[in-house]
Formats: C-alpha cells, structure tokens, sequence
C-alpha cells in the first residue's frame, strides 16, 4: 500500500501513494461508468463456455467496447471542462 502510484496528483502536483487512495485523500471530480454489452450468445449458447476462444473473444470484445465507450467519455469531460 505504501508503494507510489504511476499518476500525479492534480491538487498536490505530487506522486501519491496507494494508501492515499483507500484512506480518501482524492477529489473525485468525474465518474465514468462502462458496461458491456450483451452479444447472441450471452444467455442461450454460451452462459458455461469457459474455452479458450470465448475467453479471448470477450476479452477483445472488452477492448473493443471500452474503447468506444471511452471515447464518449472524453467527448463529455471536453463540454463539461469548455
């Protein structure tokens, strides 16, 4: 927990720790929420698929929704920051 984190801290311009984030030491200014998105197969054919290929098929499906879904995020922090 006492080990620095990769970002800055905007408020200090400090590299802050782990523990600073459990014990609250951050303003948090904006949420985002990202949700996946049901495909054919989520309920009917695929609910016990734990093959390799439908891992790495949700895994890159992930990549791919949470890029989009991203970019509408930064899209709405612009309006919101103008």
């Amino acid at each position: 927990m006492t080990e620095k984190t990769k970002a800055v801290f905007p408020a200090t311009g400090k590299q802050g720790r782990y523990d600073d984030l459990v014990k609250g030491r951050v303003d948090v200014d904006f949420v985002a929420r990202l949700e996946r998105k049901n495909d054919s197969h989520t309920i009917s054919n695929k609910t016990f698929d734990f093959s390799k290929t439908t891992i790495r098929q949700l895994i890159q499906d992930g990549y791919k929704e949470t890029k989009e879904q991203m970019k509408e995020v930064v899209v709405r922090i612009k309006k919101e920051l103008s």
